[in-house]
C-alpha cells in the first residue's frame, strides 16, 4: 500500500486524533492533558511500549531492532493573549468530513504528531 493509500485509509482516525490534540490544553509548562492523549492513541494504534517519563514527556517504542530511529515534536503551545487583537486571516479554515475541524482558531504545534504514527 503506498502512503497516500495508507493516509486514505486513516483518514478518520487521524481526523479524529487531531481534533482531540487540538482541543486539549497544552499551554507551555502545563500539557498534561495533550499528553495523555497522546499516550492513548500511541496505546491504540499499537505501540510496543508507552510511558510518561519524570519530566512529562511521552516515549513510545515500537519493536525491538538493532536500530533506533527518534521522532520528536512540541506538543505545547503559546496563549492567544487578546483574542480581539487577531485578524482573520490568523485562523486557520479546514474543510474536514463529518464536522471534524471546521474552524480551528490558533495554529498548534500538535498537528505533526498524527503523521508519526501513520
Amino acid at each position: 500500500m503506498t502512503t497516500l493509500e495508507l493516509a486514505e485509509k486513516y483518514r478518520e482516525d487521524i481526523v479524529k486524533f487531531m481534533s482531540k490534540l487540538i482541543k486539549a490544553q497544552s499551554y507551555s509548562g502545563q500539557e498534561k492533558e495533550v499528553i495523555q492523549v497522546i499516550k492513548e492513541e500511541m496505546e491504540k494504534v499499537g505501540f510496543d511500549e508507552v510511558k510518561i517519563d519524570g519530566l512529562g514527556n511521552v516515549l513510545g517504542r515500537i519493536g525491538n531492532g538493532k536500530h533506533i530511529i527518534a521522532m520528536d515534536a512540541h506538543i505545547d503551545t503559546v496563549e492567544v493573549g487578546n483574542p480581539d487583537l487577531w485578524i482573520k486571516t490568523h485562523l486557520v479554515v479546514i474543510g474536514m468530513k463529518n464536522g471534524y475541524m471546521e474552524e480551528v482558531h490558533r495554529i498548534r504545534k500538535q498537528v505533526c504528531v498524527p503523521w508519526y504514527m501513520v
